[in-house]
């Protein structure tokens, strides 16, 4: 077994020389998942920007930015 072997086969964690994620950062990571999935499953209503009259709907990144802002890497 060669070096590359052994550095592929661990933990990359232990190889970073880091500890296992707290119980906040496991939270922070799903409440992130949690807004990505409502996002994609309402993207239209998200997304879209109609006029009150009726009139032109347009597509707004902003709500994009937002639910990816939350994630703060």
């Amino acid at each position: 077994m060669g070096v590359g072997t052994v550095l592929c086969n661990s933990n990359a964690a232990v190889a970073a020389g880091t500890t296992a994620p707290t119980q906040e950062e496991l939270d922070r990571i799903k409440k992130g998942y949690e807004g990505i999935v409502y996002l994609l499953d309402h993207w239209e209503e998200e997304t879209t920007t109609c006029r009150d009259n009726g009139g032109e709907c347009k597509r707004d990144a902003e709500p994009v930015r937002r639910y990816l802002g939350e994630l703060e890497l």
